[in-house]
């Protein structure tokens, strides 16, 4: 029966962790990789707003967005700046819950005024919703979940949202976006 003491195979398992342990003190990006490159992300809370500006902040050709109630400023105010940048940018709404909110009326009038296309959706059912909340940048980055872009989503809920990089799953959600038809 063969001896457990250490051999040189031992050595050799030992100098690999050494090496191993020197390369990750040396480039500590082996630990921890950087939030936008993921291609998964899970946001929860307060951070949702910051999550929606930095994918729209890294647009460059095209954000859709079918979202249910639209109030807050700093979102308005990327969506402008990325529209001013060249993207095209298309906001599908549910029309009730415009009408009934004046802050959401207000920033999808000096949307429009700004060149984004906001185009509202009211559904063939008398008491439904367009209670969709996501957005597709650049046909391969999805952002959804219950997080509804207003201050209320942002500092009061409790909110969640998924940033996936997916170009097969963004198509998807485009499908599902041209199905929204505006009236």
């Amino acid at each position: 029966m063969p001896n457990p003491t250490p051999g040189r195979g031992h050595h050799t398992f030992f100098l690999c962790l050494l090496t191993l342990f020197s390369i990750l003190s040396i480039h500590p990006q082996v630990l921890t990789a950087k939030p936008h490159s993921a291609p998964v992300e899970a946001f929860f809370d307060t951070d949702c707003d910051d999550a929606v500006i930095a994918e729209i902040n890294r647009a460059r050709t095209e954000i859709l967005i079918a979202i249910y109630s639209l109030t807050k400023r700093n979102i308005a105010t990327a969506l402008e700046n990325a529209q001013e940048r060249g993207a095209v940018v298309i906001i599908r709404y549910d029309a009730d819950q415009a009408k009934h909110i004046e802050s959401m009326q207000k920033l999808l009038t000096k949307l429009t005024k700004a060149g984004v296309r906001c185009e509202p959706i009211i559904l063939e059912e008398s008491r439904a919703h367009m209670h969709h909340k996501f957005m597709v940048v650049d046909r391969k980055v999805v952002v959804t979940g219950s997080y509804n872009f207003t201050h209320q989503g942002s500092t009061i809920n409790r909110e969640n949202l998924v940033v996936v990089k997916s170009t097969e799953l963004a198509t998807e959600f485009i499908t599902t976006f041209k199905a929204l038809k505006p009236r």
